[in-house]
C-alpha cells in the first residue's frame, strides 16, 4: 500500500473512532450495569457494610413531571384592605400602623392562629415608636405568623436578613435549574426600622407581580404564587410557602424541590414547574370585607389561616389576594394515604451526581475529547499505555469520593468510552508530514 494512502487510512480509522465514542456515549448508559458495578465497588471499598447493598435512585432528568393529584383542600381566607373597605371602617382610605394592629387584634380575638401579612408597612406619616409597638404586639398575639418583606433586585446586593436566612430551603435539597425562579437580592425599606433584622417579626420574602425581575410566564393552567425565590446563593420560601411550612409546624430540612419536577413540603408531594409553582386544584377559598370583620356580631373563621393584604400605591390587588389564598390552601391538602411500599434493602442509598446535561457541557466535553484522541493520534504506541492507565484510574477515584457523599456517577458511558479509545490506540499513529513532502 503506498505511503499517502496508508496515511489517509489511518486518519480516517482515528477519526471514526473519535465519531464512535461521541455516539455511543448517550445509549450506552444503563442504569443495571450501574447498580451492579456500584453493589461491587461499595463492597470492596467498605462503603457498604457486610450484608448490606448499595441501592442507585434512577436519574430524573427527561421524565415528565408527576401528574396533578386530585386534591381536596381546606379553607383559607383573604381579607383585602383596598380603599373602599378602609374608608368605610376608618377615617383614613389607607390604614396606618394603628389601623392595622386594630384589625390584627381583631383577628386573633376572634380565634385566627394562622396569619400572613402582605404589606408595604410604608406610610406618608412617621410611624413612630408607639405605632410600630402596637403593630408588633398585635403581630405577636398569632401563635403562627408570617410577614411579607418585600424584594427587589439591584446593582449593590445585601446579604439576606436573618429571618429569611435561617429559613432558607437547604442547598442539598434543592435540584433542577434555578434560572425560572423570582429573584432578588435585597429588601426594599419599610417605614418602622431601618432593617428589617431591627424588628422580630418572622419575615418571608414576598411576590406582589409588579416586579420584573418577579414575573413569571403565564401558564395554560391556573398556576399558585411561585413557592421559591432565589436570594443571592439562598433559595427561600416566599410567603404562602413559609405560611404553610408554619401551619403545618415543618421545618426547611423537611421541603425539598426539583424544579420542573416535584417538591415535597412534609408529608405533601406536588409536582412543580421551572419557576416554582404549582397546579391549583381543589382549592377552597373565601374573600372576607373589611366592614364583616369589624362588625360587632363577627364570629370568626375558625381554624382557617388568614391572608391579609394591604394594596402597595396604585396597585390593584384583588388578584393577587385570591392567588395569594388559593397557592396557601393547596399547601395545606392533606395527602392520600400511599400504598406500603416494600422495604428498601438495607445500605447506603446514593443519588445520582448532577451532572450538566446542557448543550453547552456536552460541547465542550466532546472537544476535549477530541483534543484528547489528537494527542494519543501523534503519540507513539508506547507513550499512550499510561494515559489510557490513568483514565480508570480516576474514574474509580471519582467514584469512590462521590460514594462517600451518597452520590454515584453514571460510570457506564465513561467505561464504554473508555474501551473505545483503548481499541482505537491500537491503531499506528499518524505521522507527521515534513515540509515539501506530498502523500
Amino acid at each position: 500500500m503506498p505511503a499517502g494512502t496508508h496515511t489517509v487510512l489511518t486518519r480516517l480509522l482515528w477519526a471514526a473512532g473519535t465519531a464512535a465514542m461521541l455516539l455511543v456515549w448517550h445509549p450506552a448508559h444503563s442504569l443495571r450495569a450501574d447498580s451492579a458495578f456500584y453493589r461491587s465497588f461499595c463492597s470492596l471499598t467498605g462503603i457498604s457494610q457486610p450484608g448490606e447493598t448499595a441501592t442507585l435512585q434512577p436519574a430524573t432528568a427527561g421524565q415528565p413531571p408527576l401528574p396533578p393529584s386530585r386534591a381536596n383542600c381546606p379553607l383559607a381566607v383573604a381579607l383585602l384592605l383596598d380603599a373602599d373597605s378602609c374608608s368605610a371602617c376608618f377615617a383614613s382610605m389607607s390604614p396606618g400602623p394603628q389601623e392595622l394592629a386594630v384589625i390584627l387584634q381583631k383577628l386573633s380575638s376572634t380565634g385566627t392562629g394562622s396569619l400572613a401579612l402582605s404589606a408595604p408597612l410604608a406610610w406618608r406619616e412617621e410611624a413612630g415608636t408607639m405605632g410600630r409597638e402596637m403593630l408588633t404586639a398585635a403581630l405577636a398575639r398569632f401563635p403562627r405568623a408570617c410577614v411579607g418583606l418585600r424584594p427587589c433586585t439591584t446593582a449593590l446586593p445585601e446579604p439576606a436578613p436573618a429571618a429569611l436566612a435561617q429559613y432558607a430551603i437547604p442547598a442539598a435539597n434543592v435540584r433542577g435549574r434555578t434560572g425560572g425562579l423570582p429573584r432578588a437580592n435585597r429588601a426594599l425599606p419599610t417605614a418602622l426600622a431601618d432593617s428589617p433584622d431591627a424588628l422580630p417579626f418572622p419575615w418571608a420574602a414576598d411576590w406582589d407581580g409588579q416586579d420584573i425581575y418577579t414575573r413569571v410566564p403565564e401558564s395554560a393552567e391556573p398556576r399558585s404564587m411561585p413557592l421559591l425565590m432565589q436570594w443571592g446563593p439562598l433559595v427561600v420560601p416566599t410567603l404562602p410557602l413559609r405560611l404553610a411550612m408554619t401551619h403545618r409546624g415543618i421545618s426547611p430540612q423537611q421541603v425539598t424541590a426539583e424544579l420542573g419536577r416535584s417538591i415535597t413540603i412534609g408529608p405533601l408531594t406536588l409536582p412543580l414547574d421551572d419557576c416554582g409553582r404549582v397546579p391549583l386544584e381543589g382549592v377552597h377559598t373565601r374573600m372576607l370585607a373589611l366592614t364583616e370583620l369589624m362588625a360587632a356580631d363577627f364570629r370568626g373563621t375558625g381554624s382557617a389561616p388568614v391572608i391579609l393584604v394591604q394594596p402597595a400605591g396604585g396597585e390593584t390587588a384583588t388578584g393577587r389576594t385570591r392567588l395569594l389564598a388559593e397557592t396557601v390552601s393547596r399547601l395545606l391538602d392533606t395527602p392520600a394515604p400511599r400504598p406500603a411500599q416494600p422495604a428498601a434493602p438495607p445500605g447506603p442509598v446514593l443519588r445520582p451526581f448532577p451532572f450538566p446535561r446542557d448543550f453547552n457541557t456536552a460541547f465542550w466535553a466532546a472537544l476535549l475529547l477530541c483534543e484528547l484522541m489528537l494527542l494519543l493520534a501523534f503519540l507513539p504506541r508506547a507513550w499512550r499505555a499510561p494515559i489510557l492507565g490513568a483514565v480508570p484510574a480516576a474514574l474509580l477515584c471519582a467514584a469512590h469520593h462521590l460514594a462517600t457523599l451518597g452520590l454515584y456517577l453514571e460510570i457506564t458511558p465513561f467505561l464504554v468510552t473508555w474501551l473505545l479509545m483503548a481499541a482505537v490506540c491500537t491503531l499506528p499513529g499518524i505521522r507527521r508530514q515534513k515540509a515539501g513532502q506530498g502523500e
